[in-house]
């Protein structure tokens, strides 16, 4: 029965090291220009942290993290057009 154990934990275990590395990319919802950049590279981030403000159709809008993590790259800079669905960041 022990035995049994061990080898379910050491599956576990390696599967939560897998998870960890998985990257989220942090995507434009709308065409629009970047306004300011609400983060760095290295930063840890909660999941809806503000990350950049957008100005699309005239309003500012908030851009957060679809995950937690830490920031790996970002892909804009402030003042750069961006089109929908590009990708701004990478979160790991």
């Amino acid at each position: 029965m022990l035995n049994l154990w061990l080898i379910i934990y050491n599956k576990t275990e390696i599967l939560t090291k897998e998870v960890r590395n998985v990257s989220t990319e942090v995507k434009a919802p709308m065409v629009g220009k970047i306004l300011h950049l609400r983060c760095e590279v290295g930063q840890s981030l909660n999941e809806d942290d503000e990350m950049f403000i957008l100005e699309a159709m005239k309003m500012e809008i908030p851009i957060g993290a679809p995950a937690a993590g830490k920031v790996k790259e970002i892909k804009v800079a402030a003042g750069q057009s961006v089109e929908s669905d590009q990708v701004m960041a990478i979160i790991e």
